[in-house]
């Protein structure tokens, strides 16, 4: 029954394979015992690449570029108080404007 399903709708998460059971055959799975049973029984289920995913944002893609030389403070060994500085540059967004 599982098998089926998840090979006639691959890109099913488990929240939708789980109402899924419930709406067309009646059986109510609590989520952690179904992602379970699936790993018991080999039924690996592989969501379609790019299925409920994201692009990154160009500031991800900039970081993931960059890799190790985006944190620069990692890189410095840091031996007295005040010696590195941080910040945060968060855009709050509200109805009247940016804050």
């Amino acid at each position: 029954m599982l098998d089926r399903r998840i090979r006639r709708h691959p890109s099913y998460g488990l929240p939708r394979l789980k109402k899924a059971l419930a709406e067309q055959e009646g059986r109510i799975v609590n989520a952690k015992l179904l992602r379970k049973l699936l790993r018991l029984w080999g039924l690996n289920w592989q969501r379609k690449a790019g299925a409920g995913q994201h692009q990154p944002s160009w500031v991800q893609q900039i970081i993931g570029e960059l890799g190790d030389k985006a944190n620069l403070v990692r890189q410095i060994q840091i031996t007295a108080c005040f010696q590195v500085l941080v910040t945060d540059m968060t855009q709050l967004r509200y109805q009247a404007g940016i804050a």
